[in-house]
């Protein structure tokens, strides 16, 4: 999703509420929305990332802390809401976009826009059946709710009133109203002349006292509770615990290999893998757990070790095989140049021949440029 996709809509200014409920790191709407010191909002995982390799504002480039990040509990609450409403809210005016620049009907107008007033004095309550041998009859009556697609629509006289409808209608509610004498709640009503064969009311007619078989319809999808987002706001925010302990930043150098696996085993993580693959395990589940402590609804320690498990299968350093038979070996490959502890110096040397070549090949097609 992006910002852009309200230009098209009804309503294209919503593009600028909806890029402003979208991180500036990750470009998506705000999980977990935090605020710097510098009152500037991003994910907490996005900006706890960031502030890893860069101690500033991503904004503004001012120095900024972990620990001086805070949340915003009603900030969170509108963008979920905001989120949950976003692809209805899309669909609604998108369509009502298209609707407002297509043709109109053949009167000038969409159907459901013509409001017609009915003389009902005009005609009795209990109008005399016509002669059935006529070929088609014409009368002013009242039908309910016609909508675009009912041109071609049977309608049957009620027994009762004599009054013309649609036969589902007659059977759910009219009759039953019109046994006990009773006026049926007025309801939106669209009045036009209409032409309906004789032998066509007759088979509307016959249909309606005919038995309906009853049909046994699957049960509706179960949808997902609505999330009330002022309850929580207003009564559940406050009974989340803030004394939960969170997991402590660790020294690595101070650690044998040992140390860390113990660690990790403590916290039902996977021991395998070099001190390196230990190393990021442990850091990125230190960053999943810390940021999951701040949510409103927090997952579960086996969602979290699942999520670790996804971002393992994607991330380059735990697929890609490191070499120990060198100093070096295939270990660079696999790091990242964002890594804090990046070996830059290991990189100039190794790669040295290959950037003096690139060079070399780059002012020889200057040359024949000029």
């Amino acid at each position: 999703s992006d910002a852009s996709d309200w230009a098209h809509s009804a309503l294209p200014s919503l593009s600028q509420l909806d890029a402003l409920q979208r991180c500036l790191i990750c470009k998506d709407i705000l999980q977990v929305p935090v605020i710097t010191s510098c009152n500037h909002a991003f994910c907490l995982l996005c900006i706890r990332q960031h502030l890893q390799i860069d101690s500033s504002c991503p904004l503004c480039k001012s120095e900024q802390f972990e620990s001086n990040l805070k949340r915003v509990i009603l900030l969170e609450e509108l963008v979920a809401c905001y989120r949950a409403l976003r692809p209805d809210l899309l669909r609604l005016l998108q369509r009502d976009g298209a609707g407002s620049d297509g043709p109109s009907s053949k009167n000038g107008s969409p159907k459901r826009d013509q409001h017609v007033q009915t003389d009902l004095a005009s005609c009795p309550a209990r109008c005399p059946t016509p002669d059935s041998s006529g070929p088609t009859e014409t009368r002013a009556t009242e039908v309910v709710e016609i909508s675009d697609d009912d041109s071609g629509m049977n309608t049957v006289q009620c027994p009762v009133c004599g009054k013309h409808m649609d036969p589902k209608h007659l059977q759910e509610s009219h009759i039953e109203y019109c046994l006990r004498g009773e006026q049926e709640p007025r309801r939106t009503r669209v009045a036009r002349p209409l032409k309906t064969p004789a032998s066509e009311r007759k088979r509307g007619i016959s249909l309606f006292f005919q038995v309906e078989k009853r049909v046994r319809a699957s049960p509706p999808p179960r949808l997902s509770e609505p999330v009330d987002h002022l309850l929580f706001y207003f009564n559940q925010a406050h009974k989340r615990r803030h004394d939960a302990k969170r997991l402590p930043k660790i020294d690595f150098s101070s650690l044998s290999t040992a140390k860390v696996k113990e660690k990790l085993a403590a916290l039902r993580l996977s021991t395998l893998g070099s001190r390196d693959q230990l190393e990021l395990r442990y850091n990125q589940y230190y960053l999943f757990y810390n940021a999951n402590m701040d949510l409103n609804r927090p997952a579960t320690e086996l969602e979290l070790r699942q999520k670790l498990h996804q971002w393992e299968k994607s991330h380059q350093s735990f697929l890609a095989p490191r070499a120990t038979s060198t100093i070096y070996g295939d270990d660079l490959k696999s790091r990242s140049l964002a890594d804090k502890d990046f070996p830059v110096r290991s990189w100039l040397k190794r790669y040295k021949s290959e950037f003096r070549a690139l060079a070399r090949a780059a002012r020889a097609s200057h040359k024949t440029r000029l």
